[in-house]
């Protein structure tokens, strides 16, 4: 289990894609590893850097991650591309997210998603999606 207290703590989170994590506050432009991590000059003006796959546990406790850029029009993203974990009680706010196939939180996959929302802008050239674009919320009804 990690505790993610800044970007870079979010950004690791690729390293161990099958464990429990808890956001400890919002994430935002001022929080350390920004400008490095999430920024529109990071990952040489691409913006954050999407992980490839998740499959743990992501609890936002009830933070907001704030800010967020993903500018690579030529490519399918999202913060997380692909996914058949659980993202929980989690806000992404002000993103600016632009690429082909895109979402705002995972591109594809089946995840376990409750509690959570985006706001922003979200643009691609085909198969947009708010929250997941290319797959399905898991329904535990």
């Amino acid at each position: 289990m990690g505790d993610i207290t800044n970007w870079n703590d979010l950004d690791s989170i690729r390293n161990s894609s099958d464990t429990t994590f808890t956001l400890t506050q919002d994430l935002d432009s001022n929080t350390a590893g920004y400008d490095s991590v999430a920024s529109s000059s990071a990952n040489g003006g691409s913006g954050w850097n999407p992980i490839d796959s998740f499959d743990g546990t992501l609890d936002g406790n009830e933070y907001t991650i704030s800010d967020l850029v993903i500018n690579r029009p030529d490519s399918n993203v999202a913060p997380i591309l692909s996914s058949s974990g659980e993202i929980t009680n989690l806000t992404l706010n002000n993103v600016d997210i632009t690429g082909e196939e895109t979402s705002g939180l995972v591109r594809k996959g089946s995840p376990k998603i409750t509690n959570c929302s985006v706001t922003g802008d979200i643009s691609g050239t085909r198969d947009i999606g708010g929250l997941i674009g290319g797959g399905s919320i898991w329904d535990h009804y």
